[in-house]
């Protein structure tokens, strides 16, 4: 058995695939196995994967039909034979020791962590931008933590005293306990079903935790890539989806948390409303003003804002919700703009 199983979904990426999997292979960590699962990917990515199986015994191709990267991930799971996974996006690319370095992390507690969570670069469209950490200094999570890490992985709460402010709740970045996830059935839902997939998973998962390791260590690239309204294809439902994903995150914590979670809740609406606002400004320039009124009606349904000012905003952040409940949206949207040149959050 291997010590990690790094598992990579694959569709339409033959421009950035050998990059991933060379950094893969290339780990200072040898005792691995990659898996990649072509997901019906329609270039030349599925006679890539065959050759990389033929050059590299630690790698096993799986071809399947297109069904979405969640469900790929699934199929990584099942296929996976060692005691941690990591999973890669295709288009972006590890640190060359990576596995090494979460691993360690794992060995030290004797294999008892069911997560490892490291930090990651940013670069937009391939120039490096930022480097993002939860942490400056390693921290351990026990039984109760883990439980209350979730709610840091929905949202901030500057009034709680906790070990780090904010967790960022994408999975590529992290090792998970495979036993962990099979002993729990726990998988990804599709993204064509759920918008942010990765945060219905860690929901689920993260209250099940007994010990989770976050660390400093850069251990990822992740690689944002922005095109320009005419050639992106909008999603037209972005705000629907979001509101089942608020359904979905408020439900679940009302059912399983006793304590008022009401700050951490705001933190997570309001912050799924200015990005659901400012991807569709940016892209659906013809929504109307309408549609706009519709999502702050349903904000001041949720009561949300009723809580911002405890949930630490940023003020450039007070400034845009601020334009947008007062309806000066084209101001709104400058001000968004700004605000994501500078600190690079769309998309994220």
């Amino acid at each position: 058995m291997s010590k990690i199983s790094i598992i990579i979904p694959i569709y339409n990426v033959e421009a950035y695939l050998p990059r991933c999997v060379h950094a893969a292979r290339s780990q200072t960590l040898a005792d691995i196995e990659i898996i990649l699962v072509d997901d019906g990917s329609p270039d030349n990515c599925p006679a890539l994967c065959d050759s990389y199986a033929l050059e590299d015994k630690r790698i096993k191709a799986i071809h399947k039909n297109n069904e979405g990267l969640g469900l790929a991930r699934n199929t990584g799971i099942d296929a996976a034979s060692s005691d941690y996974v990591m999973f890669v996006d295709s288009d972006d690319y590890l640190e060359r020791d990576a596995c090494e370095r979460l691993y360690s992390h794992a060995d030290s507690c004797n294999g008892e962590a069911d997560m490892i969570m490291g930090g990651y670069n940013i670069y937009r469209n391939e120039k490096f931008d930022r480097v993002s950490r939860d942490t400056d200094a390693t921290v351990v999570l026990n039984d109760a933590e883990c439980k209350e890490a979730m709610l840091f992985m929905l949202g901030s709460n500057p009034e709680a005293k906790f070990p780090v402010r904010k967790i960022n709740g994408a999975a590529w970045h992290s090792l998970y306990k495979l036993s962990t996830l099979r002993d729990n059935d726990l998988y990804f839902f599709s993204e064509r079903q759920y918008i942010s997939e990765d945060i219905h998973f860690h929901m689920r998962l993260m209250p099940l935790c007994h010990k989770i390791i976050i660390v400093p260590d850069i251990v990822y690239n992740y690689c944002m890539r922005f095109s320009n309204t005419l050639t992106t294809k909008v999603r037209k439902d972005k705000w629907q989806k979001e509101i089942d994903l608020i359904d979905a995150a408020t439900q679940y914590v009302k059912a399983h948390y006793s304590q008022d979670c009401s700050v951490w809740l705001a933190s997570f609406v309001i912050g799924r409303y200015i990005d659901a606002l400012g991807y569709m400004m940016h892209y659906d320039p013809d929504m109307n003003a309408g549609k706009l009124q519709e999502m702050s009606n349903y904000m001041q349904v949720q009561h949300s804002l009723a809580y911002r000012k405890r949930t630490g905003l940023s003020k450039a952040k007070e400034l845009f919700l601020d334009l947008v409940n007062t309806r000066h949206y084209k101001l709104a949207y400058c001000v968004y703009r700004q605000y994501t040149r500078l600190k690079s959050i769309v998309n994220k």
